[in-house]
């Protein structure tokens, strides 16, 4: 497992991630150049999406950790604290809407 940390905001990506990932990329051709592009791309989508719900907990109070797993990713926080059903569904949607906006920034530029 890897960790590492984003600001205050602890990240663990575990060997599932890479390896599903990789077996994503490969499709049949092991094409090496096109493999290590898909596996930035991919990391970087889900990590950014995950940071979408990490920063918006994070304004609400909580303290987040990432996780990268075989699945995709999760963004977690301690246990015990209490989320109004307001701030989750915010908290929900700010990891589509950070991708949304870096589509639209992507689109526009």
């Amino acid at each position: 497992m890897m960790a590492f940390r984003i600001g205050n905001i602890p990240v663990r990506v575990h060997g599932s991630f890479f390896l599903i990932t990789l077996l994503l990329a490969a499709g049949g051709d092991f094409n090496f150049a096109r493999m290590a592009i898909w596996v930035v791309v991919v990391f970087a989508s889900v990590l950014w999406h995950e940071l979408g719900h990490a920063v918006c907990g994070r304004v609400f109070g909580l303290a987040p950790q990432i996780d990268l797993h075989g699945m995709g990713g999760t963004t977690s926080w301690e246990s015990g604290r209490d989320v109004s059903t307001g701030r989750g569904i915010l908290i929900s949607l700010a990891g589509p809407i950070a991708g949304i906006l870096v589509g639209t920034l992507a689109l526009v530029a």
